[in-house]
């Protein structure tokens, strides 16, 4: 007989595919239940008959039961009568006491809108202007001078051979 894992867990394996198997089935059966279920509770719901308040009381008993949950008392839903249709939730009514301010006022503005005032003076005298500013420059915006300069004076070398300062040695030789 084969030792391996594969033939000593055959009927393990037999095992699990027919649970796999009846779990579907019982998915199955689980899922064509709530839908018979939903179709039942919409025609209670909708029949002429029935008093809604005691039907979805009792409906949601059964929901709550079904997932045990405590069932602490179910009060009737009625209409605001403020509201000018008939919903069983309250409008919304803003009160003095659930507006919120904000706490925390801003000194500074972040927008300033000018507003509507005189005119300014009108001044008609020329002021000397300097002819050059000099923009001050950053530590980046030198480095990258002092390199262009270096690229720039070492590729004259290159068009034009510099003039030697050595002195050459007389030659001897006869001419």
């Amino acid at each position: 007989m084969c030792q391996c894992d594969r033939h000593s867990w055959s009927s393990h394996f037999k095992r699990a595919v027919h649970l796999k198997k009846q779990e579907d089935s019982f998915r199955e059966a689980m899922i064509a239940t709530a839908h018979q279920r939903t179709i039942l509770e919409n025609e209670i719901l909708d029949h002429p008959c029935s008093d809604s308040d005691d039907v979805i009381a009792s409906l949601y008993q059964l929901n709550f039961a079904k997932k045990n949950f405590p069932i602490t008392g179910y009060r009737a839903l009625h209409g605001d009568h403020d509201d000018p249709v008939a919903t069983p939730i309250a409008m919304l009514r803003p009160t003095i006491t659930s507006n919120y301010r904000d706490p925390s006022p801003f000194k500074s503005v972040a927008f300033h809108i000018p507003t509507q005032n005189a005119p300014a003076q009108l001044t008609l005298t020329l002021e000397e202007q300097p002819e050059y500013i000099e923009i001050p420059k950053t530590e980046y915006q030198d480095t990258i001078e002092r390199m262009g300069w270096f690229n720039m004076f070492k590729s004259q070398a290159f068009k034009e051979p510099m003039i030697t300062t050595k002195i050459k040695p007389e030659c001897f030789c006869k001419k």
